[in-house]
């Protein structure tokens, strides 16, 4: 899932980034964000840390709607995929 131009506009107006073009080096993989920094992106665009580390957009979907989830709801969806 791409980062929408509207959220971007938020996070660049941060103190740990200075513009647009920093965070145009996070998107391109010139530079890698520390790990404070990606859950402060996280926060902003609403979706778990996890989603960052998805290998597929699926994954990163899947990610998104679990964290929504109540620990009990969590609980009966793995057992749900377990007994597949």
């Amino acid at each position: 899932m791409a980062v929408a131009r509207t959220s971007r506009s938020r996070i660049a107006t941060w103190s740990t980034f200075s513009n647009f073009a920093e965070m145009n080096h996070y998107e391109k993989g010139r530079h890698v964000p520390d790990i404070q920094t990606l859950k402060k992106i996280a926060d902003e665009l609403e979706v778990p840390l996890a989603y960052f580390f998805c290998e597929s957009e699926l994954s990163a979907e899947l990610s998104c709607l679990i964290v929504k989830l109540s620990d009990e709801e969590k609980s009966n969806l793995i057992n749900s995929l377990k007994k597949k």
